[in-house]
């Protein structure tokens, strides 16, 4: 008849005995003889653990992947635990029991808050191991508040007298949250290049630092305004008069016209005009990088008129 024998006890030794009764001997014995069975044997001792962890990064940074490892060791011996090891997040379980591979355990995230959290790891020995049970010393892992990402294209030119609006003050952010321009909306800035600056405050002030950014626009002077000025005033003048056109503004074009309005296909000024009969004389003037439809400015006009002939006959 097979025999199990299993110690109660792990130990260096140990020994127990059992009783074998022969039931089928009550026929003929009131009280039938026991046989006494001595078994002794041993057991293999308990074995000790130290288990440590580690972090791939510390301090990180708020979204950075953190990846902490368990490392169990026997206090004795060269045998390899096995079993499995639960991390814990400031004092809660994170995630399932993890399979020792090698006497390590790993956990991975990305999700920890900014601030200072209590990473632990507790090793529980596979069944039927002679292991026993241990714990880390808690790791303090520092996560940093991350500055957000503001991206801010450079805005295109503007005319002078354009009201900033949402087309150049339209920076965003990789999370969520509120912008202050300086210069305001509705601000009209001056010719040259400008400087627009943001502040982008979070609205998730845990994780994330306020952040600011600044790009540069041009501002187009305005164009200038040609105006040409007529050398002689509207009149009746008795002999022929040299009439000139001027504008102040540089580089301007003048063209003119007699008993005319005058375009930019009327002949170009370039010095005195006789007037000698009765004419009407207008000009009109255009600056560089003016449009002839905003910028064309008549001059007003003059009439040169000869005096009537003496009446015949009359002494």
């Amino acid at each position: 008849m097979p025999i199990s024998f299993t110690p109660v006890t792990l130990a260096s030794s140990v020994e127990d005995q059992i009783a074998l009764i022969n039931n089928s001997l009550n026929s003929e014995y009131e009280n039938p003889p026991a046989k006494v069975i001595y078994l002794t044997g041993s057991a293999e001792a308990a074995v000790g653990t130290a288990t440590t962890l580690g972090s791939s990064v510390n301090p990180s940074t708020f979204g950075q992947l953190v990846t902490f490892t368990a490392t169990v060791s026997p206090t004795s011996g060269t045998t390899v635990p096995t079993g499995t090891v639960q991390f814990s997040e400031d004092g809660s379980a994170a995630g399932s029991p993890v399979t020792l591979s090698g006497g390590q355990a790993t956990y991975a995230t990305s999700v920890l808050s900014a601030g200072t959290h209590s990473i632990s790891a507790v090793y529980t020995p596979a069944s039927g191991t002679a292991f026993t049970t241990s714990s880390a010393t808690a790791l303090s892992q520092v996560v940093s508040q991350i500055v957000p990402t503001i991206t801010w294209p450079t805005p295109a030119a503007i005319p002078y007298g354009t009201a900033l609006s949402a087309t150049q003050l339209n920076a965003t952010a990789n999370t969520g949250g509120t912008f202050v321009y300086t210069p305001a909306a509705g601000t009209v800035l001056a010719p040259g290049s400008q400087t627009l600056s943001v502040t982008f405050t979070p609205t998730d002030n845990l994780d994330y630092t306020t952040a600011t950014a600044s790009v540069s626009i041009s501002v187009n002077a305005p164009l200038p305004t040609a105006t040409p000025t007529i050398s002689l005033a509207s009149g009746t003048y008795d002999t022929s008069q040299s009439v000139t056109i001027s504008d102040a503004t540089a580089g301007a074009v003048i063209y003119y016209a007699i008993n005319g309005t005058p375009t930019t296909s009327s002949p170009m000024y370039s010095g005195p005009i006789t007037v000698s009969s009765t004419e009407t004389l207008e000009a009109i003037a255009l600056a560089s990088g003016d449009s002839v439809s905003r910028r064309l400015r008549p001059a007003t006009p003059i009439q040169c008129r000869q005096p009537p002939a003496p009446a015949s006959g009359r002494g």
